[in-house]
């Protein structure tokens, strides 16, 4: 699927900054015929590069066709080989929009071969040339590569966050892109209504585009989506309608995914006779191109098809089948993730349990049913022979077939049981080591948080709601109190200035955690390396650090975090810090975090917006702005990440989103701190019911 996306963006190319070629007789040809006759478009592209002038931009403007034509032939060591000379050439000559295409190409290339890694590089240096040029349509196709991308690693944050970037750019064409792999997205979430809006949206776009690939793709979400309604007759005229599309096209493991699905909706409907044969037709085309994931789909219905129709051999068979490909996707998806060690942990075992159930309950069915079967041969036998002594000798000859076909399967039975066990002890030894490694960080990340003691000591009217999604987090929380150098040198005593800060980092479980260290110290060293007390300062300052840190690494590292940070400077009357009737100057300053404020007696919340730019590295970075407030006695005061707002669940399954967060804030805002707290965590998991964790949690509140 993802090669007919690559080619759906060739036509898009030509106004990627390559306006100037529009007129060139053999890219027009070319570009009519990629689709149809890719044999006979390498034939132009070969052509066009062998008449063309190296020292030319041009030609190496068919060079990048040539590379396309190469990937969509299956030729990837030529393409690539393509691609790296026209990339040094590009470079030498700044030819910035032909080296622009070559990243990209090369990028998508590297995806399509699952080296996600690789491929980050290339389309990160494709991204940064675009803004570059300003091409809109290339920004929101590099935008949608790496949603791509986090979406097959099952990051579905971060692909949501790509793909709605990039809608902040390009034109209908890539809009239509972004709105289909948003509604898939959102299926594979569960989050159905909002998949079936960004499917609508999409189908608008590809039928005004005459985008056939588009429109497969969208059908295929509103089938989903109809199934889980239970409107069984229009998932199966849709998932069809996609069914059609990409035979057109030639989509193979497109049809596969479909047919499994418009199975799924026939045996919904209770026409198990339709679902059976649409489940052979996918297993046959899955097994023929080795789509694993679709195998493992079919395989699975079909062992349970033979299994109710008392078939034990075809039911074998395909369990068999089945119990292969899911462990062969386990140790793929292993091998791929187990650089983040805790998804892996989860992953195998959630695998190695499935696999093991699976293998169970089909064991005790045949073994159920053969028992059965035994029982009425057996009993049926002897009453026969009582009355028909002439049949003992073929029924005895029966029974011992039976027999064997029993001592024959219990064998295999055995083997796939000591394999099953022999994997569930590696992955329980491999768990146990990552987990320990992991447990260890946690240990590390709770020894730099500030102990409840000194948050309540200096903030008693206060509370920390702290939720990571794993073991450790990405989120933090900081405190530092200080004294303020601001002050005249004539002061009779310094005044004590506490700063807290609520920080969400790059990624969530050890990646996360991993970064959330070097911007915990970059913060540490602002206030007591460097003595600043000013939140904007603070925040430039940390950011030197942070990027300094990440500079260090031979590899390019573009990790950082938002926050939201204040400085609390109490005055009261008697001078205690509990004092009754007292106000507080606070300063301001944020990444991408705002600070919101519930003021006495207010029915609003007052939202001081933060600058739009993360610590860490970023295109055109600014000082950051320090805002000054006064407080009052009784008003309140909240710094938090985005994963409370950004939590899927409800009736629904949306996002919970900042609206429905403040309203929330505005009923308990009369309610003691702590309960708040606890009213705060409560209404939280409500909403998230079933779903998911999607990201780390951090909420701070300060009542002055």
């Amino acid at each position: 699927m993802q090669k007919v996306l690559f080619l759906s963006l060739v036509l898009i190319y030509f106004s990627l900054g390559f306006s100037q070629y529009e007129d060139d007789p053999q890219l027009k040809a070319y570009s009519e015929i990629i689709f149809s006759d890719p044999a006979k478009a390498e034939e132009i592209a070969k052509k066009a590069v062998a008449n063309s002038d190296p020292k030319e931009k041009i030609h190496w403007v068919y060079q990048n066709k040539l590379a396309e034509t190469a990937y969509y032939m299956d030729k990837y060591d030529e393409a690539k080989a393509i691609l790296k000379r026209t990339i040094e050439v590009c470079i030498e000559r700044n030819y910035e929009d032909v080296l622009a295409e070559a990243y990209f190409i090369m990028g998508d290339l590297h995806i399509y071969t699952g080296e996600y890694a690789t491929a980050i590089d290339y389309l990160s240096k494709a991204l940064e040339l675009y803004k570059k040029i300003n091409s809109k349509t290339g920004i929101a196709d590099t935008y949608n590569s790496f949603g791509i991308i986090h979406m097959d690693q099952e990051n579905f944050q971060k692909a949501e966050e790509n793909f709605k970037n990039a809608l902040n750019h390009g034109d209908s064409i890539t809009h239509a892109d972004s709105y289909t792999y948003l509604g898939r997205l959102y299926l594979k979430m569960g989050a159905f209504e909002d998949a079936f809006e960004y499917a609508s949206k999409s189908i608008k776009l590809a039928e005004k585009n005459n985008d056939t690939y588009l429109m497969s793709m969208s059908s295929d979400v509103f089938g989903g989506y109809f199934i889980f309604k239970k409107e069984y007759d229009k998932a199966i005229e849709y998932l069809e309608k996609a069914l059609k599309l990409k035979i057109e096209l030639e989509d193979s493991q497109g049809q596969a995914l479909t047919l499994n699905r418009l199975a799924s909706a026939y045996l919904e409907k209770g026409e198990s006779n339709a679902a059976f044969r649409l489940y052979l037709k996918s297993f046959k085309l899955s097994e023929e191109i080795g789509v694993k994931e679709e195998i493992k789909d079919a395989s699975k219905a079909l062992a349970r098809h033979y299994a109710k129709k008392l078939d034990y051999d075809s039911a074998y068979y395909y369990q068999s089948f089945y119990i292969n490909v899911v462990e062969s996707l386990s140790s793929e998806r292993a091998a791929k993730k187990m650089a983040e060690m805790e998804a892996a942990a989860q992953k195998k075992e959630q695998e190695a349990e499935v696999a093991r159930a699976e293998m169970k309950e089909e064991q005790s069915r045949l073994k159920a049913e053969q028992e059965k079967r035994n029982s009425y041969y057996s009993y049926g036998g002897l009453a026969l022979s009582l009355i028909f002594g002439i049949f003992i000798f073929n029924r005895f000859r029966v029974s011992q077939k039976q027999k064997k076909i029993i001592e024959v399967q219990k064998k295999q039975s055995d083997e796939l049981r000591n394999l099953a066990e022999q994997q569930k002890e590696l992955v329980e030894e491999k768990n146990k080591e990552i987990l320990d490694s992991i447990n260890y960080a946690k240990r590390i990340q709770t020894a730099i948080l500030p102990p409840d003691k000194l948050i309540q000591q200096h903030l008693p009217n206060s509370f920390v709601l702290y939720k990571p999604k794993d073991i450790v987090a990405g989120d933090f929380y900081w405190m530092e109190v200080s004294k303020d150098k601001s002050k005249s040198k004539s002061s009779e005593q310094e005044q004590e200035l506490i700063l807290i800060a609520a920080a969400d980092c790059t990624g969530h479980g050890v990646p996360g955690a991993m970064v959330s260290v070097v911007c915990n110290n970059g913060l540490n060293r602002s206030v007591r390396e460097f003595g600043l007390t000013d939140p904007g300062k603070i925040l430039d300052k940390t950011r030197e650090i942070v990027i300094k840190e990440f500079e260090k690494s031979e590899e390019e590292v573009k990790d950082g975090m938002d926050i939201a940070i204040v400085s609390i400077e109490q005055q009261q009357e008697g001078g205690s810090a509990l004092a009754q009737h007292s106000c507080s100057k606070l300063k301001y300053s944020g990444a991408h975090n705002p600070l919101w404020i519930i003021r006495k007696g207010s029915d609003d919340i007052e939202e001081i917006k933060a600058n739009k730019q993360p610590i860490g590295k970023y295109a055109e970075p600014e000082p950051f702005t320090t805002h000054e407030i006064e407080l009052n006695s009784g008003d309140l005061i909240y710094v938090f990440s985005d994963g409370y707002a950004d939590q899927f669940g409800g009736d629904k399954g949306k996002k919970m989103k900042s609206s429905n967060f403040k309203k929330y804030l505005l009923e308990i805002k009369d309610h003691d701190i702590a309960e708040q707290k606890r009213l705060l965590d409560q209404q939280f998991e409500k909403w998230r019911g079933e779903f998911e964790q999607l990201d780390d949690v951090c909420v701070i509140g300060v009542k002055v």
